[in-house]
């Protein structure tokens, strides 16, 4: 069966078309196999093939049509020298670099075959060299150049050059200016990339510009040379302007090498020596120098320690009398030299200036540059700090233990309150170093400024504060109305108070709290409402304007204007005390908004609630957060800071009230003192004067008409006393 299925195969297909149908072999058991109509249709199929040509081909045609089907043309056959372009680029990131730091490292601009095979050996091809030296179209003893190895780069700094044109010492000056003068243009200056890439988008280069980069740096330093650019522009041809400038690279890398050579390369024996010898004087004069300028600085202390007893107090007295906790230069420490009495026996003021020289150099702060306590006497800054620390550990903050032990609110302590203060938040070990510095000159007052001049202020301001709302409540107690009189008016205020807890409990149920309500109703919670607006909370939650009057008369008001704050007085509490955490965590406003801030000025609630457990704040934060919110959901910091100078101008004028009100008072008080006075001195004169009535008008009329004791009214006026009728 093996050597007969052609002649069964032709048999079968007696059209001679190349394809037979099962049926022409068994067409019964075809039918009942596949049925009737599926062989109908192949038998159409059949029918619609045309015969094939039975010409009879040679074996010498066959096999030229098999050896033509697996021929490929010249383009699909293998690509010798770009596999090797490719594998340069891979490694080197550019054909010039490899051209440069591989195949032609001494820079003769070509190769022969012979070091052209070697370099390849390098590089690692492992192709056929004849074959790749017949692609690249050159006989055997013939050298390669880069021109007949990568064609396609120079064509992109042919293509390049053409379309830059002038730009290209546009931009050799432009570097050359941005280098400076000191930079010689024969060993050119580095080329800005930014600049670069300008150049080629005004071109607009078709190619990729880091790529064409990368051919103009060979050295891999990431950026282009005018030296470079001013041999590509100078020379006509780019088929010779890459190797001269490859050969520019190569001799500043030899230079490169020389001189890093040179710089290990010992010398001979008796130029080692010489060097030797000034390299030992000049380091002996550097050790003396330096021996004595710390000499110098360990005179300069000692003597202030035997004069004042210690350098902190030589600082006070005599190095920075001023308080500018500082010495910027050589004039201001001659002159704390001249107070502390350490001038020279001889040289007066040129020898003063030497040894104060010397002092700065040895004493100033790398950083600074300038003379700190920190540098002469670094443990009385650190036992400062540490009683800093020791304070708001024993009081909570710095300000409370200013305030207990400034009772006054002046800002000055005796050393025995402040040496108990000290015992008081264990800080002994500094007692005496710390008044020395703080109290030099033994007057028994220390200034809390000097500790800090900030938390002083503001423990000033508070205990003043303090003291005067407590005279003002004992001056408002002994004045309070008492007896029938006070029950009184206390039962005459029942309604008004009735009606604004009824209202505040109507809004806090309608709308949630009052400051919602406040917002809902008012608008803007920084606004104060008159009487129009207090009407219109009563309207909306049903009551009458009988009771809002009654309320009005009642709620604290300044110019017949309500605030928010005065309504709900617990928002204004809360909001003094995020004040004084905010000032008693970071110092200031302005240092809480510098670092709370990330540049939207704004902050959310998380954000706040951050805030509020850093400055440890107890008060009712999402209440706050309400009432300083400008946008839904966010509180924008210049908001914020427009109402703390309303704050301070509140106080401000609340204080200027009070101080009216004393005054008034005081005057009040002398003139009822006055009339007091008086009517027990005409009582005593009605006694001891004669008892007959004859003799006390004689009397009287002597009195008015002596010029000496003649009534002046004016006068009493002026004195504040009163005449009594």
């Amino acid at each position: 069966m093996q050597k007969n299925r052609r002649i069964l195969f032709e048999y079968a297909d007696s059209k001679g078309i190349g394809t037979i149908s099962l049926e022409a072999i068994e067409p019964e058991v075809t039918k009942n196999v596949f049925g009737l109509s599926r062989c109908k249709e192949a038998e159409d199929q059949l029918m619609e093939k045309e015969p094939y040509d039975k010409e009879r081909k040679t074996i010498m045609r066959r096999a030229i049509e098999q050896c033509g089907a697996t021929h490929r043309p010249p383009e699909e056959q293998r690509q010798h020298r770009q596999e090797i372009v490719d594998m340069l680029e891979e490694r080197f990131d550019s054909p010039i670099r490899a051209w440069a730091n591989l195949l032609d490292i001494h820079a003769k601009g070509k190769l022969k075959r012979k070091e052209f095979q070697t370099s390849m050996a390098v590089l690692g091809y492992t192709g056929n060299t004849n074959k790749l030296w017949e692609e690249l179209g050159l006989k055997k003893k013939q050298s390669v150049r880069f021109k007949d190895l990568c064609p396609e780069v120079i064509e992109e700094i042919r293509e390049f050059k053409n379309l830059a044109g002038k730009k290209i010492i546009t931009l050799i000056q432009v570097s050359e200016v941005a280098a400076g003068p000191g930079k010689s243009k024969k060993a050119g200056a580095p080329v800005d990339n930014e600049e670069f890439y300008k150049v080629m988008d005004a071109i607009e280069y078709p190619g990729d510009p880091e790529r064409l980069l990368r051919h103009l740096d060979p050295g891999n330093t990431g950026y282009a040379n005018t030296r470079t650019l001013r041999i590509l522009n100078e020379q006509r041809s780019e088929e010779k302007a890459v190797p001269q400038f490859l050969k520019k690279y190569a001799e500043n890398r030899q230079a490169l090498l020389e001189q890093k050579i040179a710089s290990v390369v010992i010398p001979p024996a008796k130029e080692l020596l010489a060097k030797q010898d000034s390299l030992r004087e000049s380091c002996l004069e550097e050790q003396q120098t330096k021996k004595e300028t710390r000499n110098a600085k360990e005179e300069f202390l000692r003597k202030l320690t035997n004069k004042f007893g210690s350098i902190a107090k030589a600082w006070r007295l005599a190095l920075d009398p001023e308080l500018k906790y500082a010495i910027e230069n050589v004039d201001h420490l001659m002159k704390g030299m001249k107070r502390a009495g350490q001038m020279p026996a001889e040289g007066g003021e040129h020898a003063l200036r030497t040894v104060a020289e010397k002092i700065f150099q040895a004493c100033m702060s790398k950083e600074t540059e300038q003379i700190s306590l920190d540098c002469l006497d670094p443990r009385t800054p650190a036992m400062l700090e540490k009683f800093k620390d020791l304070c708001e550990e024993r009081f909570g903050s710095l300000q409370d233990a200013f305030e207990k032990v400034d009772v006054d609110g002046v800002g000055i302590v005796s050393r025995e309150d402040f040496r108990m203060l000290c015992h008081e938040v264990k800080a002994t070990d500094g007692i005496f170093r710390l008044m020395e510095f703080l109290d030099p000159k033994r007057t028994d007052e220390i200034r809390l400024s000097l500790i800090d001049g900030e938390v002083a202020e503001d423990a000033m301001l508070a205990t003043q504060t303090r003291r005067q709302m407590q005279q003002n409540a004992q001056e408002q107690g002994d004045t309070i109305p008492g007896g029938l009189q006070h029950a009184a008016q206390e039962r005459a205020k029942r309604p008004a108070r009735r009606a604004l807890e009824q209202v505040k409990q109507r809004l806090v149920r309608k709308y949630g709290s009052v400051l919602r309500a406040w917002k809902t109703i008012q608008g803007n919670v920084t606004q104060d409402i008159g009487r129009d607006g207090w009407l219109r909370f009563f309207e909306h939650v049903g009551m009458d304007n009988r009771e809002a009057a009654l309320a009005w008369e009642l709620v604290p008001k300044v110019d017949d204007k309500l605030a928010l704050a005065r309504f709900e007085h617990r928002i204004g509490e809360d909001f003094e005390a995020f004040l004084r955490r905010i000032k008693e965590r970071y110092g200031s406003n302005l240092a809480m908004m510098l670092e709370m801030d990330d540049g939207s000025l704004s902050m959310d609630f998380e954000r706040f609630l951050e805030l509020c457990y850093e400055c440890q704040f107890r008060g009712n934060e999402r209440r706050l957060f309400e009432y300083l919110e400008q946008d839904e959901g966010f509180l924008t910091l210049k908001e914020l800071m427009k109402r703390w100078p309303k704050t301070l101008e509140n106080k401000r004028r609340r204080r200027k009230q009070r101080k009216k009100k004393k005054s008034g008072e005081r005057c009040r008080r002398n003139a009822k003192n006055a009339r007091q006075s008086n009517q027990r001195r005409r009582l005593q004169q009605k006694l001891t004067l004669g008892k007959s009535r004859k003799h006390r008008l004689r009397c009287r009329k002597r009195s008015f008409q002596s010029p000496r004791r003649q009534f002046d009214p004016n006068r009493r006026q002026a004195l504040g006393i009163f005449a009594w009728q």
